[in-house]
């Protein structure tokens, strides 16, 4: 994480600049008690993530730029380009060293409120990307494809919830005509045994229960 406040040049002309040397005879420049840095000539002093601007060097701000990372794995962001005022942020995500995939905020701004809200609003998901660098082939972003997934997911279920009962339906109209059509044989069976045998007409009740056992026993 790294906040960096740029300063104008004319820093090294207030009362306030100082050059300090250090024990092992280096060099150091301090504004006010506060260390400066250079960054490729630039002078910057170096803030924590929610800090405000001291007062003292508002006069000779040019310009801010906040770099943080999170685990991709806390949350989901579209990486992209955002915007919110003077604030432009860049979120991407990368992987170092074999540890597990990260996001990286890279916010730049004229003054920090405005790159402090900007990254607010990323961070709470409040804020939608200008340039997604996830949808402009297919012209949708991260969160529009989930949410297509997502529905797609549901509608598959739902289908595949009825097919498994169509097949339940069929599987039983099978057996249930399985089942007819032994009786049907069945009965055929009986009606040649009568035409072959002779029955006494007496005996119509042994046969209508020989007939409906016989029927019966076929399940």
């Amino acid at each position: 994480m790294s906040v960096n406040i740029y300063l104008k040049p004319e820093i090294k002309n207030a009362p306030e600049f100082r050059t300090k040397t250090h024990k092992d005879g280096s060099q150091g420049l301090q504004f006010d008690g506060m260390a400066l840095y250079s960054d490729k000539g630039r002078l910057h002093v170096m803030l924590n993530e929610w800090d405000i601007v001291p007062p003292v060097l508002e006069e000779f701000v040019t310009d801010v730029s906040i770099r943080v990372t999170a685990p991709c794995e806390s949350f989901r962001r579209e990486c992209g380009v955002y915007a919110y005022e003077d604030a432009e942020a860049e979120v991407e995500t990368y992987n170092l060293g074999g540890q597990k995939q990260s996001y990286l905020f890279a916010v730049k701004a004229k003054n920090l409120q405005s790159a402090q809200a900007l990254l607010r609003q990323i961070k709470a998901g409040t804020i939608r990307p200008t340039e997604s660098y996830e949808g402009a082939q297919q012209g949708l972003s991260r969160a529009e494809l989930e949410a297509k997934l997502e529905e797609t997911q549901r509608l598959l279920a739902s289908t595949t919830g009825e097919v498994t009962l169509a097949k339940q339906r069929l599987t039983q109209a099978v057996a249930d005509k399985e089942l007819a059509e032994a009786r049907v044989e069945a009965a055929y069976k009986l009606a040649e045994e009568f035409v072959s045998d002779s029955w006494p007409w007496c005996l119509n009740t042994t046969a209508g229960e020989r007939i409906r056992d016989g029927l019966n026993s076929i399940k």
